[in-house]
């Protein structure tokens, strides 16, 4: 079961790399980029679109395991979920290495689970002292800075008052239920799996996926992804990049029992069955 979580955010859908900037990294051996890194400018135009989210869900797997100089998945996420820090406007570029502390907090929380470079299950897989090393990453004021509580009758249901406090209450949430999460064979965002086979995050995935449009938010996981070790695309990776394929077995059994079968009889193909002659009809 899904944990309460409110949040109302603003996303950017007009949201552009427009430039760089060299930012200081901390060398905190969480995030790969350390140093002295050249990382993307950001800018947007209009308004924003507001969202609503009611339940803890598993994309703050999205930005934990963001890069900083990754242009494409920085961009995702601010067109999809906003900027955590809040601080982007059309009069306010901004740019990821402003998110280098956020990443230090969430990054060992994303080392609880499976690595999984496609759109396999990833599995909790942490011990208590993994857990206790992303609790330790947190400052005993986040709750009461980025947090708020509000009432649904009797029942109280916290509430995210930043898009970062929600990535970290959601992120606290999934590690106290260690629950499996896979990426979406449509947009690529890790979900939560509360259903044994599901593949999309969202119905509306699901019926976009069906009539076969491409997502703005996908990629291929052999050339974009940060660690770049997956040997062999699944049939479901190959899916993502537009060649639909059925769930389970990507091919159909053969009617005819396969090579083993043929064999056996001597390689003859089975006869077709005869019709049976209509009985004769009586005047």
């Amino acid at each position: 079961m899904r944990d309460a979580l409110l949040f109302s955010g603003l996303r950017w859908p007009t949201a552009q790399v427009t430039g760089h900037r060299l930012a200081s990294v901390p060398a905190t051996g969480f995030i790969d980029d350390e140093g002295r890194v050249e990382v993307p400018v950001i800018t947007t135009t209009g308004r924003g679109q507001q969202y609503q989210v009611e339940s803890a869900e598993g994309w703050w797997r999205d930005f934990a395991e963001l890069q900083l100089t990754n242009e494409q998945r920085a961009i995702s996420f601010v067109r999809r979920r906003g900027d955590p820090r809040n601080e982007l406007t059309p009069d306010r570029p901004i740019h990821t290495g402003r998110w280098t502390e956020l990443l230090n907090r969430l990054r060992p929380a994303a080392l609880c689970w499976e690595y999984r470079a496609n759109f396999e299950v990833s599995k909790f897989i942490a011990d208590d002292d993994r857990v206790a090393l992303f609790l330790h990453q947190l400052p005993a004021t986040w709750a009461a800075e980025e947090m708020g509580l509000t009432y649904r009758g009797l029942t109280p249901i916290p509430r995210a008052h930043t898009l970062a406090g929600y990535l970290v209450a959601a992120t606290l949430s999934a590690l106290r239920r260690r629950v499996s999460m896979r990426r979406c064979l449509y947009c690529s965002s890790w979900f939560e799996l509360h259903r044994a086979g599901a593949v999309f995050c969202s119905p509306s995935c699901r019926a976009a996926y069906g009539n076969k449009r491409v997502s703005p938010h996908g990629f291929n996981f052999t050339h974009d992804h940060t660690q770049r070790d997956d040997t062999l695309a699944s049939p479901l990776a190959r899916a993502g990049r537009g060649q639909k394929v059925a769930r389970g077995e990507a091919q159909l059994r053969d009617p005819e029992g396969g090579q083993d079968a043929r064999r056996a009889h001597g390689g003859r193909a089975r006869a077709a069955r005869r019709r049976r002659p209509a009985p004769p009809q009586h005047r």
